[in-house]
């Protein structure tokens, strides 16, 4: 059985450690910290939620919506600045149910609840591995590549799905 559930900082609280954890698999320049999903959390416009898979913790995904002002510090260019726009922060899945498809009902449940908060586009920098070949098979549109991002050696692809298109899926298929 598979269920979401809203991550807030009194239940986020219990799971940060094993948050944490899976953040060790990013470079260490780019790894979050715990200050940033603080920081994310006490903006007032996330969304994150947990997919629970017969009851354990699977994984997670966070994000915001972005304000013209924080559009340069998050290198987006081409984007018009009166877009209503999700940036996805974080998308990660625990270990044992990583490429069993929990990723792409999580990020649905996220497409979902974005779309129902009003947001035109969900954005966000993806490396090269299944959290950009997720973002791909649900409608995301390569637009930049960040080269050597913030010195961790590694390429971030810059991805948008437009929330506003035909075919966009906004349904999760629970098992």
């Amino acid at each position: 059985m598979i269920s979401f559930v809203d991550l807030t900082p009194q239940n986020w609280t219990g799971l940060k450690d094993r948050i944490l954890q899976l953040e060790n698999t990013y470079p260490e320049d780019v790894r979050s910290g715990m200050e940033d999903y603080v920081t994310i959390f006490s903006e007032g416009d996330t969304i994150s939620k947990m997919i629970v898979v017969d009851g354990q913790y699977a994984g997670m995904a966070i994000g915001y919506g972005l304000k013209p002002c924080d559009f340069a510090e998050h290198r987006i260019r081409g984007e018009p600045e009166n877009s209503k726009i999700f940036y996805l922060f974080d998308i990660v899945m625990d270990k044992p149910f990583q490429g069993k498809g929990y990723g792409s009902q999580l990020l649905l449940e996220i497409i979902r609840s974005a779309k129902e908060s009003g947001y035109e586009k969900i954005a966000g920098h993806f490396r090269q591995n299944g959290s950009l070949r997720l973002m791909k098979k649900l409608g995301a549109e390569e637009k930049t590549v960040e080269t050597n991002w913030d010195n961790s050696g590694e390429n971030f692809v810059f991805c948008v799905i437009d929330l506003r298109k035909d075919g966009i899926p906004v349904t999760q298929k629970m098992q």
